[in-house]
């Protein structure tokens, strides 16, 4: 009986090894002990404790697109309001919700491992675009000259010159940022954050963009007052 335990016990330790790395699968799992029907009775369990860590995992990515569209909508109306703290607070709030997603998909990966499941092939994704301040549209000041430009006195030529100066720059540039990262966060968001190079590179950007913005909308108040 003693030599059939062992061979048993044999058998099932090169399964283990077989299958997965044998810490990886306790872990997962937890460790088998007992008979036969022990053994059977746990490995149903341990499945079905499998299936339910990988249905969290799904239920995490469909929370995620959700709360993701609402924080891209939240985001398009603070731009449009000029909402500096409530921006600032999207992009956290964005940056908590990828690494819950970050924390979700490890788990998923080892779970569908255990569970013999194959990994769907990464689908390809652009890279991220990049949005410079030198760019941006230039801020013309009362220095600037047009060609043929010629004025017979100081104050007339000051006048003429203030008339080019500089509310519809700081508009565009405005609108120029405000539609990059509008577009960064988008395409983040329909994404998922399951790609975890793409996402990262995309908040990366969108903090970029929303200091950007901020510098911008600093100089139209300093310009404008």
């Amino acid at each position: 009986m003693a030599g059939q335990s062992v061979g048993a016990s044999q058998e099932r330790d090169w399964l283990f090894a077989t299958l997965m790395p044998r810490n990886e699968f306790v872990r997962a799992v937890g460790r088998f002990d007992g008979d036969a029907t022990a053994m059977l009775r746990q490995s149903v369990q341990a499945a079905g404790r499998a299936f339910d860590e990988l249905g969290a995992c799904y239920e995490v990515l469909d929370q995620a697109a959700t709360e993701g569209k609402t924080i891209a909508e939240e985001l398009g109306r603070c731009l449009v309001a000029e909402d500096e703290h409530g921006i600032s607070r999207l992009i956290g709030r964005l940056t908590d919700l990828a690494d819950r997603v970050r924390r979700s998909e490890e788990v998923r990966v080892v779970v569908s491992r255990i569970l013999g499941q194959s990994e769907q092939p990464a689908v390809s994704v652009k890279a991220v675009p990049h949005l410079a301040e030198e760019q941006l549209p230039r801020v013309p000041t009362l220095y600037d000259q047009e060609d043929g430009e010629h004025y017979d006195d100081l104050e007339r030529m000051l006048e003429a010159r203030a008339e080019r100066l500089p509310g519809r720059a700081h508009a565009e540039r405005l609108g120029q940022v405000a539609r990059h990262l509008t577009t960064v966060v988008v395409r983040m968001v329909e994404q998922g954050f399951a790609d975890g190079a793409f996402t990262a590179d995309s908040l990366k950007e969108s903090r970029s963009a929303c200091e950007l913005w901020s510098r911008c909308l600093a100089e139209r108040r300093r310009d404008l007052q």
